[in-house]
């Protein structure tokens, strides 16, 4: 929120500045007005994903979008920081590398365990186990993101985005990726001119216009089976 306001104010200033030149200089009167805007991020708190063994592609995702999310300053370690893969963390390594909190995976057999440790008062913050479907399954990688997006909840209140996916044309033909930019798949056939796709709001269908003979309707397609529909009077 302190970002979102301090980005309005640097706006509406940069707006005002800009409407005074005008104002005072009649000389030379531009077509338009252009604003521009500083963007200076706030504080972010320090953040370490602790190295361990096993489960190392779970990691790799929980990484990038612990970082993608620009939430945290993201602290690379190559210690794990304890004495044993079963040990208690050493807190006082990652206080001094500036951490403030340390996340954690666990293999639990056919389950990750997520943990979140409080670095500046050495203690688990909050935990979580979640089933994950195997990394052959489509939906592995977004199960993964959703774990991540609980994980940025515990630290910054407020959950993240990497379980979203993106949808985006390329040579008339529709895609999906997720949003670390993994995972990108065709969903129109190629050879088809498919455009403007939009979400439904259950994120299971999107509505698209595709050019048939010289006109466009939009079409509803289901994301599960690829079932395609016209909507009327389109």
């Amino acid at each position: 929120m302190r970002r979102l306001l301090s980005t309005g104010f640097v706006a509406c200033a940069a707006l005002v500045l800009a409407r005074t030149a005008a104002a005072q200089d009649t000389t030379h009167v531009p077509e338009g007005v252009r604003v521009g805007i500083n963007y200076t991020p706030g504080a972010q708190p320090g953040l370490v994903v602790i190295p361990g063994s096993g489960i190392d592609s779970v990691r790799a995702i929980v990484a990038r979008d612990l970082d993608y999310s620009d939430r945290f300053k993201i602290i690379p370690v190559s210690d794990p920081g304890r004495g044993s893969a079963a040990g208690p963390i050493n807190y006082g390594l990652y206080k001094a590398l500036g951490a403030d909190f340390a996340v954690e995976l666990l293999d639990e057999g056919g389950k990750v365990t997520a943990r979140l440790h409080d670095v500046a008062r050495s203690v688990l913050a909050n935990q979580q186990t979640a089933t994950l479907p195997p990394p052959s399954d489509a939906n592995f990688r977004l199960a993964v993101h959703v774990l991540s997006d609980e994980i940025v909840r515990w630290a910054a209140g407020t959950p993240g985005i990497a379980a979203t996916r993106i949808l985006f044309v390329q040579n008339g033909r529709i895609w999906q990726m997720d949003s670390d930019g993994y995972a990108a798949r065709p969903l129109t056939p190629d050879g088809q001119t498919s455009l403007s796709p939009a979400w439904s709001p259950d994120g299971r269908r999107m509505a698209f216009t595709k050019l048939v003979q010289g006109r466009g309707g939009v079409f509803l397609q289901t994301l599960a089976t690829g079932e395609v529909s016209e909507l009327p009077g389109t």
